[in-house]
C-alpha cells in the first residue's frame, strides 16, 4: 500500500527540528513497525486510514533528548496549553492524554511505557493536513516557576494551583495583561499584599519589568511601595527594554529557579550569577 505521513506531523516534527538541530532521534518515528502493524487499526502508526487510495500515518514519535534541549514533557505541555484541535492523543512517560475521553488531562497509560519518546496522533479528520504552526515556540511556554515568580511580582503572593495549571504555556506578558485587569489584581491592592518589603522582592519585579536586576537606587527607592506601581513606572519608562529583554528573562528563570527550593531572594541569587557569567 502507497502510504505518506500527515501533513500536520511534518510540519510538527520539522519545526522541532528547527528549534533542537543537534536532537537525538534514536526513538522518532512514523510508519509502524512489525509489532504496529499486527495492531492494525488499534495504532495510529499504521496507515489504516486512507484519503484517495493512499494510506496516511496520523502519528508520530519525538526522541525526549533533554540534554540537547529537546525535553519532550515542554513540547507536549506547550501543545496542551495551545488546546490544538488537531490533537487525537498524547502519550509519554506512563500518561496518556485524550481531549475527547478525559479532557485536556493526564492519565495513567496501562499499554506501554512511552518513556523514550513523545507519541502524537492527530484527528483522521480534514485537519490532519493542516500545515499551521504548532505552538511550540520558547516564546509560548512559560513554565510553573516562572510562571509563580511573575505571579509574585504582581501580587506580592505565590500563585494559586488552579492559576499555576492555567498560566503554564501561557505568554508572560499576556498573563499580566489579562490578571492585571482582573477584579482579583483589585482585590489584592486594597489588601495592601502589594507592599514590597525586602530587596529580593524588589528584584523580583524589576527583573520581571526590565530583564535586568535592581540597581541599589532602584531597591532603596521602591522599597516600601505598591508591586503594582512599581511595574507600571518600569514598564512605562522602558518599554523597548522590556521587549528586548522578554527572551533574557525566559531564558534564564528556569534554568536558574528548577534548581533546589529556597526563598525569593536566593532563587534570584542564583540568576545573577548566571547574568554575570
Amino acid at each position: 500500500m502507497t502510504w505518506r505521513t500527515a501533513k500536520s506531523l511534518i510540519k510538527l516534527r520539522d519545526q522541532i527540528n528547527a528549534a533542537y538541530p543537534s536532537r537525538s532521534k534514536k526513538s522518532d518515528g512514523t510508519i509502524g513497525d512489525e509489532a504496529h502493524q499486527k495492531q492494525g487499526s488499534a495504532s495510529d502508526h499504521n496507515p489504516w486510514f486512507q484519503n484517495n487510495g493512499v494510506g496516511i500515518v496520523t502519528a508520530l514519535d519525538i526522541t525526549h533528548d533533554p540534554a540537547s534541549g529537546c525535553d519532550v514533557q515542554k513540547i507536549a505541555d506547550a501543545i496542551v496549553a495551545s488546546r490544538d484541535n488537531r490533537i487525537k492523543y498524547l502519550i509519554f512517560n506512563d500518561r496518556i492524554l485524550v481531549p475527547g475521553l478525559y479532557g485536556w488531562k493526564w492519565v495513567f497509560h496501562f499499554e506501554g511505557s512511552h518513556r523514550s519518546h513523545l507519541h502524537v496522533s492527530v484527528k483522521n479528520d480534514g485537519d490532519y493536513d493542516n500545515q499551521r504552526e504548532w505552538k511550540l515556540g520558547k516564546e509560548d511556554i512559560m513554565d510553573a516557576r516562572m510562571t509563580d515568580n511573575v505571579w509574585l511580582g504582581l501580587f506580592g503572593e505565590h500563585i494559586p494551583k488552579d492559576k499555576q495549571n492555567y498560566w503554564v504555556g501561557k505568554k508572560m506578558d499576556d498573563m499580566i495583561t489579562r490578571e492585571r485587569s482582573s477584579a482579583g489584581w483589585k482585590a489584592r491592592d486594597r489588601a495592601a499584599k502589594g507592599l514590597m518589603d525586602d530587596s529580593g522582592q524588589i528584584d523580583a519585579v524589576v527583573l520581571t519589568a526590565t530583564g535586568s536586576h535592581a540597581t541599589t537606587t532602584q531597591i532603596k527607592a521602591y522599597k516600601g511601595k505598591n508591586w503594582h506601581k512599581v511595574l507600571d513606572e518600569l514598564r512605562d519608562k522602558g518599554n523597548t527594554v522590556w521587549k528586548q529583554n522578554m527572551q533574557i528573562v525566559k531564558n534564564l528563570y528556569p534554568a536558574a529557579l528548577q534548581a533546589s527550593p529556597g526563598s525569593v531572594s536566593e532563587k534570584l541569587e542564583k540568576i545573577k550569577k548566571i547574568l554575570e557569567e
